[in-house]
This record gives structure tokens, sequence and C-alpha cells, in this order.
């Protein structure tokens, strides 16, 4: 259900964000979190469009919180769905916070384990998304999982209680066109004014 994380190297488990964003809802939570799901409402109310935030869970990236877009016609996403981590600007974020020999163990494992041939991960393929994430500090991806839709996704690190986060504007193709631009303004200054409050994040 994503209330736990595995940490491979320490053969640990810790309870995920998913856990803290419970605890926001029913007892208010830190105000870090708080703060979080408000990063979330600003870019909501910027864009009208679909507000993701994820996490990685195994060898998937999982939704822990959804702000639905206000459109009539939207892109419907469920709180915990998880898709394979690299079918997803998200997951593609979460990648590139990774060194590429961790990156490559996770693409190993998710294609031992996997039954269906539409999702093989294809290491040069993720490492070309992979490189471009690192380089342009965000990822849009256009049908990756869904036809037809995709996200437009930034990191967003709380510190090393908990695992990195990616923050997304979501939507269909013809939703995000010369947009973009815009939906990235919006997110990078949401999320460089959540830092600006928490200076002491490692980062």
């Amino acid at each position: 259900m994503g209330f736990l994380d595995y940490d491979e190297t320490n053969r640990t488990y810790r309870p995920s964000i998913r856990v803290a964003m419970l605890g926001t809802w029913v007892l208010g939570g830190s105000s870090s979190t708080v703060d979080v799901l408000n990063l979330m409402r600003r870019v909501h109310e910027e864009t009208g469009q679909t507000i993701t935030l994820v996490a990685q869970h195994g060898l998937h990236f999982q939704y822990v919180n959804i702000i639905e877009a206000t459109e009539p016609v939207r892109l419907i996403i469920q709180i915990g769905v998880s898709r394979p981590i690299h079918l997803g600007a998200s997951g593609i974020i979460l990648l590139s916070l990774k060194k590429d020999d961790e990156i490559g163990r996770i693409l190993r494992h998710f294609n031992a384990m996997n039954k269906d041939p539409r999702h093989t991960a294809h290491p040069k393929e993720v490492m070309k998304m992979v490189r471009k994430a690192r380089r342009d500090g965000f990822f849009h991806s256009n049908g990756l999982y869904t036809p037809n839709a995709g996200i437009l996704a930034v990191p967003l690190v709380l510190g090393s209680r908990f695992q990195p986060l990616a923050v997304g504007v979501a939507g269909f193709t013809d939703v995000f066109g010369s947009n973009i631009p815009s939906y990235l303004e919006s997110l990078n200054a949401a999320v460089e004014e959540f830092y600006a409050k928490y200076p002491a994040q490692d980062k």
C-alpha cells in the first residue's frame, strides 16, 4: 500500500512519505508537510491542471497525493496508483537523482520481475531521458504510459528523513502545447519558495 520504503543498502524499512501525508490529513502534520501541500495548491491555482506528488515505491513510482484539474475534461489519477518507475516523467525525475549504477540495478531488477512486454525497460533509452532530466532540472513525458497524456515534473527533496519526491503538472497532450514554459515557471517558483522556507534541507 506504499506506507513503507525498503532501503536496499541497509536492508531496513522506514515510513514512506505517504505516512507523513496521512498524518497531515488526519492530525495536521508537520509544517514542512503542510507546506508541500500548499506548494501543490499554489501550482494548481496558477495552472488549473492536475497536480501530482510522487515518491518511489520499490521498482515503481506511486502517486501519494493528487489535486485534480478544474477543467471539465481532465486527466484522472488516483492516489496510491503506481507505475513502472521508467514510464513517467515523475519516475524519470526520481531516477535522475540516483547514481547510474543504481539505476542500472533497478532496471535490471524490473525487467527480471516484469511480465508485461509493453513495460520492458530499455536501459539506453531510459538513461537518455535521465540525462536530459539532470541537464534541464525537469522532465516532460508524453505518452510514456498513458497515450495522449503526460506530466511535467520537477524534483522536490525534503531531506534525509524521507525519499525524494517529484511534483508535477499532469494533463492531456493538447493541454500542454505552448503552456509548458508557464507550467514549468509555476513549478520552479513554488519549489524555490519551499526551499527558501527550509534552507536546512539537505537537497
